[in-house]
């Protein structure tokens, strides 16, 4: 019976403290909130007033919350430059571009220089000639290099150029003319011999040697391949120093030969003068840094009305503190007297 006499006063104490905590951690009556930004997560919380009216009743801050809403990488800007070589013959003008995009970049002109363009821009011009031979030829008999003259494609002006021999081939072949030269030596007046042939000396003897072309042919060397054209007499009769009775006659021929070509050739660069123009661009590239964000946040203060403020409470409990004090005292003078009874 003691023993429960005794804890009666702990459990009355802890019923009735209990409902006291409970009633003190009550919501709040008024909440006020401002969205902010900020670069970390520690500046920029906004303040709010201790003590705020509205609508006739007077709120005291209780607390402050702050939450972040939404983390943005920060933009950085990266500033790029470029160089555009543009290489522009003599006499031409140029106008670099002043602003283009490229990989998402802008870029803008800063700057422009020129400088000469030599050895930079060049010409290949390919030189060639041949030599023609009416007999046959070899590379080995033939000269190695042949000089052409030709107009510079660059300079506008004639200029002279050592080809190499390159090949010779064959290059058809063709009717050639030629000539061979006789003088008959006289009997006597009326009658001409020219080696072992005689022929008439009189007058009206118009083709001289009719008859005997072959003849003719071959007592210069000459083959199948030749043909005579015509055969006439070149001077009248006339007295040579021996004194024989003499006459000229000439006889046009013909040789078929076989044609070669030696082809020769050569390159030549010429520089082409020109002016290398040299164009400076600034861009700006933004790019999202990985080290700094920007926060988005929301920052609440939570308000509660005046008069519900903790001093009521407090003032509250004091009075039960006392009343379960009193309690105490009463069970304890109780049990004591219960106690002298039992003896």
């Amino acid at each position: 019976m003691n023993k429960k006499i005794g804890s009666l006063p702990l459990i009355l104490s802890f019923c009735l403290l209990f409902p006291l905590t409970a009633q003190a951690d009550t919501s709040a009556d008024y909440v006020k909130e401002k969205e902010f930004s900020a670069y970390n997560e520690e500046e920029n919380v906004p303040e709010f007033e201790q003590h705020i009216e509205k609508d006739g009743v007077d709120y005291t801050l209780s607390d402050i919350k702050v939450k972040t809403v939404k983390k943005t990488p920060v933009e950085e800007t990266k500033y790029v430059t470029k160089e555009i070589e543009t290489i522009v013959q003599e006499g031409e003008s140029f106008n670099p571009e002043k602003e283009f995009t490229e990989d998402g970049i802008s870029y803008k002109l800063v700057n422009m220089k020129q400088e000469k363009a030599e050895g930079i821009n060049s010409v290949e011009q390919v030189v060639s000639g041949y030599t023609e031979y009416s007999y046959p030829v070899t590379k080995d008999t033939v000269p190695k290099t042949k000089k052409v003259t030709v107009r510079n494609s660059v300079t506008g002006e004639d200029m002279e150029v050592d080809c190499d021999l390159v090949e010779v081939v064959a290059n058809g072949g063709g009717w050639q003319p030629n000539s061979i030269d006789i003088t008959f030596y006289n009997v006597d007046a009326n009658m001409y011999t020219w080696g072992d042939i005689t022929v008439p000396g009189m007058e009206g003897q118009e083709i001289p040697l009719a008859g005997y072309e072959d003849e003719l042919l071959r007592s210069v060397g000459a083959d199948s391949s030749s043909r005579i054209k015509s055969i006439y007499w070149v001077s009248d009769s006339y007295t040579d120093e021996e004194g024989r009775i003499c006459r000229n006659a000439r006889a046009d021929i013909e040789q078929y030969v076989d044609y070669y070509r030696a082809n020769y050739t050569k390159t030549v660069t010429t520089e082409k003068a020109g002016t290398k123009y040299i164009a400076s661009y600034e861009g700006e590239q933004k790019i999202k840094s990985t080290t700094d964000f920007k926060y988005d946040r929301i920052a609440k203060a939570y308000y509660q009305e005046s008069e519900k403020s903790v001093v009521p409470y407090v003032v509250a409990g004091i009075g039960i503190l006392l009343l379960i004090i009193l309690i105490v005292g009463i069970l304890f003078i109780f049990s004591k007297k219960r106690k002298k009874e039992g003896k």
